[in-house]
């Protein structure tokens, strides 16, 4: 989901004037991915190598590398998928 902040930005100019407004982004946003434990992770076939997919982690319940099956559309398989770092 997006989010614009154009309507803050605009009320901010309309107060401070457009000299005292540097950005249309507030400084205080929001990430998400700094207040969670979760970690992106991409999954890499263990046949030909290439990365297709892409997923989070916790990074506290699962130390260790994970293991999926699933389907690689270039060897036409289900096949192991590993994570890489």
């Amino acid at each position: 989901m997006l989010f614009t902040f154009a309507p803050v930005a605009q009320q901010a100019e309309h107060v401070l004037g457009k000299d005292g407004v540097t950005g249309s982004t507030p400084v205080g946003g929001l990430n998400l991915d700094e207040k969670t434990m979760r970690e992106h992770i991409i999954f890499e076939c263990t046949v030909c190598n290439n990365r297709l997919y892409t997923s989070t982690k916790n990074k506290k319940l699962k130390q260790g590398r994970i293991e999926l099956k699933k389907f690689c559309r270039f060897c036409r398989k289900h096949i192991i998928h590993k994570e890489v770092k």
